[in-house]
């Protein structure tokens, strides 16, 4: 068993993934959680099917690569809704780019390619190179889930990958994958993956306040679709997952002042105005401090944001004092930014984080979600 394989073990719920499936699909059914309509086509939505009060096992607020990642590693385990602010994907960050590529070790592409590297490798060059700037439970997990993300996106999603590999000048090895596919294309085909799983997607609904019981849990979100209606939706656990906030000139200044002034580079999506990390400070999360990814091309245009929500290795959100906000989980650009909030440490980096921190909120939220239905007696 590798290191990294050992460290997530410590750290893995009681409720094994088959018991999850079982216990959160029964107790869906005996509480009587359904009627939600289906997204039929991954891109568009026409019309809400919220009612004044929905109810699902995991919430994720926000459709880009990260949230989608979430959603699709949820699926099957209860009701699963993601929340859109946008009519379709267009707002994201990951449909905006061009081409993609993802940065892992001891994938299945590397193997083929006859590439000898591991995921205990790239943890340890990770260490060297960040240092004290990211958390070492973070970069383990990440190490491990960079590069099985790319082969669940490859063998699960059917997401292709080129054949070639390219080395980051960092790098003494090949580990950067590139997507046969623009990140859009990409996208479209893990959020059609994530539907066809029965994950229920909702677009022109933005989620506009977390909601939390008496002992602080978070159990959902208040949103406005396009209407202006509001609707209550509850969760057993739920996934901040709406983007940086590149195009919010207030956040900007007040944590990016030196570059506050930049241009933003046209592939950052235009849902990267800080909405969803809005939502968690005002339920009490704390900030971690970053800067911002400028673009390689002439190292001003402000290509994605740094820092955010502070996590720990499983995508939970934590408070002033260090302690998990019960129920509320974030992935990608939500949450440091990246591996580290100083520097994006290679070439294809923040896309695997967002991938792989979307799946590792995912999992962690449907365990938590089993377990609180199990808590409840809802469960058998």
């Amino acid at each position: 068993m590798s290191t990294t394989q050992g460290r997530l073990r410590e750290r893995r719920a009681p409720l094994s993934r088959r018991q999850l499936v079982r216990s959160v699909a029964m107790a869906a059914v005996a509480a009587g959680i359904g009627g939600v309509t289906l997204t039929p086509e991954p891109a568009r939505a026409e019309g809400c099917s919220l009612g004044a009060t929905t109810t699902c096992s995991v919430l994720v607020v926000g459709a880009g690569a990260a949230g989608m990642a979430a959603a699709w590693r949820a699926a099957g385990t209860g009701v699963v809704m993601a929340l859109e602010a946008g009519d379709d994907q267009s707002r994201s960050s990951s449909h905006a780019m061009g081409s993609a590529t993802m940065y892992g070790a001891g994938t299945s592409v590397q193997a083929d390619a006859g590439v000898v590297d591991s995921a205990d490798d790239l943890l340890a060059d990770l260490t060297n190179r960040l240092g004290a700037d990211a958390d070492p439970d973070l970069l383990a997990a990440c190490a491990e889930k960079f590069g099985t993300t790319i082969d669940r996106l490859r063998r699960l999603a059917g997401v292709p990958f080129k054949v070639e590999l390219a080395t980051d000048p960092a790098d003494h090895v090949a580990r950067v994958h590139a997507i046969d596919a623009s990140q859009g294309d990409a996208l479209t085909t893990l959020t059609g993956k994530a539907v066809e799983k029965g994950v229920a997607v909702q677009y022109g609904v933005t989620a506009t306040r977390l909601t939390r019981d008496g002992d602080g849990k978070v159990t959902g979100v208040v949103a406005r679709d396009a209407s202006g209606v509001e609707h209550m939706v509850t969760a057993y656990a739920t996934v901040i997952a709406t983007g940086g906030f590149a195009r919010d000139a207030d956040m900007m200044a007040a944590r990016c002042p030196d570059v506050a002034d930049n241009d933003v580079e046209a592939g950052v999506g235009m849902g990267a105005d800080g909405s969803g990390i809005r939502l968690a400070l005002d339920a009490g999360a704390a900030w971690r401090d970053g800067g911002a990814w400028l673009s390689p091309a002439d190292g001003k245009a402000v290509r994605a944001t740094l820092g955010g929500l502070r996590v720990n290795a499983d995508m939970q959100v934590l408070d002033e004092a260090g302690e998990p906000i019960p129920g509320l989980y974030a992935a990608g650009e939500d949450c440091v930014g990246s591996l580290a909030p100083t520097r994006l440490p290679a070439e294809g980096s923040c896309l695997s984080w967002a991938l792989a921190s979307g799946t590792i909120a995912g999992a962690a939220a449907s365990l938590f979600a089993a377990n609180e239905l199990v808590a409840s007696g809802n469960a058998s």
